[in-house]
């Protein structure tokens, strides 16, 4: 947790932003793009969060 007050009432799961957006500070990938091709990023990022999100619903 990154010590976002959205954490202080309700159990992490709850916030899937940040804990996506902690899980994307780890991908080289995204890093890569940021500097070679910053236009692919948004595109990136949505895919990237619709797979998160699809995993953390199998696991609820």
């Amino acid at each position: 947790m990154d010590g976002h007050p959205s954490y202080q009432d309700f159990d992490h799961w709850s916030c899937l932003f940040h804990l996506f957006r902690n899980k994307t500070d780890e991908d080289e990938t995204l890093k890569l793009l940021k500097d070679e091709l910053p236009h692919l990023v948004p595109d990136y990022l949505s895919e990237k969060y619709a797979e998160f999100r699809e995993e953390k619903l199998e696991e609820l």
